[in-house]
């Protein structure tokens, strides 16, 4: 499964960080790439 750094940090299978703090489009852009979900830690 996914593995989270840290709290607020995602990761996608793309090898691709994305910041608890960005918009919610670019994480449906990122999961729609990785056709996979997200880690998502402390939130």
């Amino acid at each position: 499964g996914l593995l989270c750094d840290r709290c607020g940090i995602q990761r996608v299978f793309s090898g691709v960080w994305l910041p608890s703090s960005a918009p919610r489009p670019v994480f449906r852009v990122a999961l729609f790439a990785s056709n996979l979900p997200v880690c998502v830690c402390g939130g």
